[in-house]
């Protein structure tokens, strides 16, 4: 019996929309048309279609002011209808049918505010009737039929106010009645005839013994009912006939102490039910026979000390819960029973001290959780127990003062952080005590004057940073070039290099020096070779070459002059030799070549 299932995607915009109804069109990556129709105040009106990736109707549907309210239509690749019937205000409501591929009718029923009502018919592909009776509210009730194939009665069942089944008539496929008047003995076959199911029926009701088989015949479970409830002792079997579960039912709850095994026969796991809620020891081995998990439940929630192994054996996490809750002291470990970590729980979040270890049993950190979030000090160790870093929180996020030291214990970063970023003065140290870096960071950006340092303590380089926002820029949703939803992206924060520029070699030689403009390179920038000749004069705008150019050879005689106007080489370039003389000569015209003298 095919299943059809309804998905739509409801493109449902809330933000500053034009008020006009306009027509969308929407295509897959592969340009193949993926939905059409009419949106008005950014919610979907009117019929929509949608189509495959493969360009092909796949479904037809109205919305309401962007709910589904009408007729829908569900196709099949090669076009036919699959499922068809209404909305009303986003619940189905009124005549519902399904269909074949082959065109002819599945099912047909009927919906009332999104809940199956009234009569129900499925069909079989030829066409007869497969069964048939009536919902009200989504449940099965009055008389239900079933037929076979060959259209000769299968079963009679009625269902009561609260659902329950009873079997009337039961009969196999040549018309022999089994069940007559709600008793007698069932055989349950499947459409090559193997037995799925057999046992008594009392009063319309299952009851006595009864077993399920796979359709190799082989037992999948067997136990008692009792007036339609499972009771007693009930086991399950895995298709190669190894036990796979066993438990008692009482009225048909899970009761008393259930067990599972692995197909090889092993116990996999012990669980304890009352009326069919968790309730009481549980206990969960791995394959080989080692407990893997073992704790308490009570009214179905996790409760007390619960402890949890590796497959060695040794501890993975003792744990401990309240009303399903982690509650209480907690204890992480590394395999071979080596702690890894442990601190206290309430209510399910992280509170008070939490300490973490290395494998070697020192410290690796330490500090305080409130309420599932960092909170207070912490601190952090390497592995041979030297402190390497300290500092606040506060509800997750870095606050104050923070310092950091090298593995020996000398100095490496002091720093301050608000609301978890960077801000003010920030200091860093190579391990031989030289400094490494220094400067300000305004809410975790660059800002003013950093300087950078070999470990040699020779200056690497002195820059300047400027902190502003980006202007606020309006943006646009469309489709096909039709604007239909308007809004605007704040401007965010951000960091540039601006104003004077000065990096170093190690030997202390000048490497290059200039001016930034808002992140650009701007004006006059001197390159020098590591010897401390120059190397190059370049005159810059807005980041890209403007104006005369200059560059030098290590001797510091002129290598090629060059010039740049409007962004595009223009004018004389002339190349020189190391000697001096010239080379070659090219002149440019707003970026194009016009004519080139070699000497």
């Amino acid at each position: 019996m095919n299943k059809h299932n309804l998905f739509f995607t409801a493109l449902l915009i809330t933000i500053s929309f034009f008020a006009q109804a306009q027509y969308h069109e929407y295509k897959w990556t592969n340009g193949n048309k993926k939905a059409e129709g009419v949106v008005k105040e950014g919610l979907e009106q009117g019929e929509w279609k949608f189509y495959s990736k493969e360009g092909k109707l796949e479904q037809v549907v109205t919305y309401k002011d962007g709910e589904y309210h009408g007729p829908y239509k569900n196709y099949y690749p090669d076009g036919k209808i699959a499922e068809e019937g209404n909305f009303y205000y986003s619940m189905q409501h009124g005549p519902f049918k399904t269909y074949y591929e082959s065109g002819k009718i599945e099912s047909e029923g009927f919906f009332k505010y999104g809940y199956k009502d009234s009569t129900w018919v499925m069909y079989f592909e030829t066409g007869k009737i497969e069964f048939k009776g009536n919902y009200k509210r989504d449940k099965k009730t009055g008389t239900w039929k079933w037929f076979y194939p060959n259209g000769n009665l299968r079963a009679i069942f009625t269902y009561d106010d609260k659902g329950t089944e009873y079997i009337k008539e039961y009969y196999d496929e040549k018309g022999n009645r089994m069940v007559e008047n709600g008793f007698g003995h069932l055989i349950e076959r499947d459409e090559d005839g193997n037995i799925l199911a057999e046992g008594d029926i009392k009063d319309g009701l299952r009851n006595g013994h009864w077993k399920t088989f796979f359709k190799d015949g082989k037992i999948a479970s067997e136990g008692f009912y009792n007036h339609g409830k499972q009771s007693k002792e009930w086991k399950y079997y895995y298709p190669n006939g190894h036990l796979k579960l066993k438990g008692d039912f009482k009225d048909g709850l899970k009761s008393g102490e259930w067990v599972y095994y692995f197909e090889n026969d092993s116990l996999y796991k012990k669980e304890t039910y009352q009326n069919d809620t968790l309730n009481g020891a549980y206990e969960e081995y791995f394959a080989s026979g080692i407990l893997s998990t073992k704790g308490q439940y009570k009214n179905g929630k996790k409760e007390g000390q619960w402890m949890y192994y590796f497959k060695d054996g040794t501890p993975d996490i003792e744990a401990s819960f309240k009303n399903g809750l982690k509650d209480g002291h907690w204890k992480y470990y590394f395999p071979g029973n080596i702690l890894q970590y442990e601190g206290d729980y309430v209510n399910d979040k992280k509170n008070g001290l939490w300490t973490f270890y290395y494998k070697n049993g020192k410290k690796l950190k330490e500090g305080y959780y409130k309420n599932g979030v960092k909170n207070g000090e912490w601190k952090y160790w390497a592995d041979n127990g030297q402190l390497v870093m300290r500092g606040k929180f506060e509800n997750g996020k870095e606050e104050g003062e923070w310092k950091s030291w090298y593995d020996d214990g000398t100095k490496k970063e002091t720093g301050n952080f608000k609301y978890g970023l960077m801000h003010g003065k920030w200091q860093g140290w190579f391990p031989n005590g030289n400094p490494d870096y220094e400067g300000e960071y305004d809410m975790g950006l660059k800002s003013g004057v950093w300087q950078h340092w070999y470990d040699n303590g020779q200056l690497e380089s002195m820059e300047t940073y400027l902190v502003f926002s980006e202007e606020d820029k309006p943006y646009y949703l469309k489709d096909n070039e039709n604007k239909y939803a308007q809004f605007t992206k704040k401007g965010k924060r951000i960091s540039v290099l601006d104003g004077y520029y000065i990096q170093y070699y190690k030997n202390g030689n000048i490497n290059k020096t200039g001016n930034y403009k808002l992140g650009e390179k701007e004006g006059k920038w001197t390159f020098y070779y590591e010897s401390g000749v120059k190397l190059a004069d370049y005159n810059f705008k807005n980041g890209r070459y403007e104006g005369k150019q200059t560059e030098y050879y290590e001797t510091g005689m002129p290598k090629k002059i060059f010039s740049y106007k409007n962004f595009e080489p223009h004018g004389k370039w002339t190349f020189y030799t190391k000697k001096g003389e010239i080379k070659k000569i090219i002149y440019f015209k707003k970026g194009k070549k016009v004519k080139e003298v070699e000497k």
